[in-house]
């Protein structure tokens, strides 16, 4: 029930949310990379601070964070 209060700071943020039990996914956009590293860096401390005033903190070895981007749309084109 504790948590109910991070995502409701999460969904005031207008952050997109999917969370099942203790795992929580939010999905950031921008149209771009400086307004996108605002928006995650912003995502980060809003969950960051909510945590802490559980008495929690983000598990730095559980986190990951994934870009996806389109590579075509700035002409650069990459094989693998």
């Amino acid at each position: 029930m504790q948590y109910n209060s991070v995502l409701e700071k999460l969904q005031a943020a207008e952050l997109e949310t999917v969370v099942y039990t203790d795992n929580t996914l939010v999905v950031v956009s921008a149209d771009t990379t400086n307004e996108l590293e605002a928006e995650v860096y912003e995502a980060v401390w809003t969950i960051r601070d909510c945590l802490e005033e559980l008495g929690h903190e983000i598990n730095v070895s559980k986190t990951d964070i994934l870009l996806f981007h389109d590579v075509q749309a700035r002409g650069i084109h990459q094989t693998l």
